[in-house]
């Protein structure tokens, strides 16, 4: 949603791979930033508004109806704030008294809280605005980037329903009434209890901090499993556990494919294959699990390499194993959003089998379409 007329959209028979990354780009952009947005261009601006949308994101999810509407319908069709561009119109008197209500639940919940723990009860919205202050300087908001704190709203929102409940029922007999007494407790023993629970906090905010020291400690144990190697450092090593043995090209052929400007070699894990035969693919034209004219294995590998993850599509056979999370080694030619595969090579301890691009092709890229002429 926030799409607005006359945005362009691709046809769903649209080339993904002849349009390019940059045009991919641009239309991901309009379609993402509405023409009708406000001017906010500084970054005081960005980080207020952010700020706002983190605030009101964790608001607006609790009811605005007697009617417990589905998924579509309350993000769709009821409520006019889930759209991108809403400032605040079509709200309705319904709507309004629901909001109304539920931040005076919240508020209720606050005041209980604070009358029975003082300050001790602020502590989970002082992390909330510490964490949501944080986002918003990162010009992040909204979504899953306030699922970690937004549930600090909602522990409030039942507190503020239980005293309600607790007053009618008060109310009503049907439970006798807190004794004022109580409530008045000596200054000496609440003093006391409050320093108490803030050395508490102090330890366990210190033990956190301990924990927290040992994530960069703890990968200084572990060797790396995936060595960042020149090309020829890894052809080496492949030669030398015999991993080119069952390939078709021999070390020195392999050498001077890789001197061409974009033929690679990607040393990591697969991630994820899928075998999809002729026009075969996924309708959603995420490239490159599209539908296309050849069989072919479909896979990621992620690697010490820049940016850390590739798709890679190799035409031929299915393999006769389930390579997922296998190390695997993969030559081919970096094209458009993907890589296209010559071979990979699964390394193993008992074995290091080898799959070849079906047909065959000649080591230069760009490589020949599937089933082409060479």
């Amino acid at each position: 949603y926030g799409i607005n007329g006359g945005t362009f959209v691709p046809p769903p028979s649209a080339d993904f791979a002849s349009i390019g990354k940059d045009n991919i780009r641009n239309i991901r952009q309009r379609v993402v930033e509405p023409e009708n947005s406000p001017n906010c261009q500084n970054g005081i601006c960005k980080v207020a508004n952010h700020l706002f949308h983190n605030y009101v994101s964790s608001i607006l999810y609790f009811p605005t109806s007697f009617v417990l509407d589905d998924l579509w319908n309350t993000v769709k069709l009821s409520n006019p704030y889930w759209l991108n561009s809403w400032r605040g119109e079509e709200l309705g008197a319904s709507r309004g008294v629901f909001i109304f209500f539920n931040l005076a639940a919240i508020s209720l919940g606050v005041a209980a809280a604070w009358r029975k723990n003082k300050f001790i009860s602020f502590v989970p919205l002082i992390l909330f605005g510490a964490y949501i202050a944080s986002n918003s300087l990162a010009l992040t908001s909204g979504g899953r980037y306030i699922v970690p704190a937004d549930w600090i709203f909602l522990l409030y929102f039942m507190l503020g329903l239980l005293t309600l409940c607790d007053w009618l029922l008060q109310y009503g007999g049907l439970i006798p009434n807190d004794p004022q007494e109580e409530l008045n407790v000596e200054f000496e023993s609440v003093q006391f209890q409050y320093t108490g629970q803030i050395n508490g906090l102090i330890g366990a905010f210190a033990a956190i901090i301990m924990i927290g020291t040992l994530v960069p400690f703890s990968e200084t144990i572990f060797p790396q499993r995936y060595q960042n190697e020149t090309t020829s450092e890894s052809l080496q090593r492949l030669e030398q556990i015999g991993a080119l043995e069952n390939s078709p090209f021999s070390r020195e052929e392999l050498d001077e494919f890789l001197t061409q400007p974009d033929a690679v070699l990607r040393v990591g894990r697969m991630l994820y294959p899928r075998y999809y035969l002729e026009d075969e693919g996924e309708a959603d034209l995420h490239y490159p699990y599209v539908k296309l004219q050849y069989p072919r294995l479909v896979f990621q590998v992620i690697g010490p390499f820049p940016g850390g993850r590739d798709s890679v599509i190799i035409a031929g056979n299915r393999p006769g194993y389930d390579v997922h999370a296998s190390d695997v080694v993969v030559v081919g030619c970096e094209a458009s959003q993907r890589i296209d595969g010559i071979m990979f090579i699964v390394l193993s301890e008992d074995k290091n089998d080898v799959f070849l691009r079906t047909p065959l092709p000649q080591l230069k890229c760009p490589l020949n379409a599937p089933g082409s002429t060479h």
